[in-house]
């Protein structure tokens, strides 16, 4: 079986669960694009009692053992932001 070269998401969805005070998910179809120069953007100010946003990105065939998916997680450098980062 040959395995075939790998593509990008073509679809996503996104949701905002809980008492999520300014969460959004913003440019959500930049993160299905193609374009590796463009991205969406989780934003998640205050996250009470398990609160959260998400985003979904739905590929066009399943993977294969062994395949790749690289995406790139920015957050600010702040207080607040140190704890998010251990929920990836």
């Amino acid at each position: 079986m040959v395995n075939p070269p790998c593509t990008f998401a073509n679809n996503q969805s996104s949701n905002i669960s809980g008492l999520c005070i300014g969460c959004s998910v913003s440019n959500r179809p930049r993160a299905i694009d193609a374009d590796t120069t463009t991205s969406s953007r989780i934003s998640v100010i205050a996250g009470l009692l398990g609160a959260y946003a998400e985003q979904t990105l739905i590929f066009p065939q399943a993977g294969f053992a062994g395949d790749t998916v690289r995406f790139v997680v920015q957050s600010p450098v702040g207080l607040a932001d140190v704890n998010v980062l251990g929920r990836i």
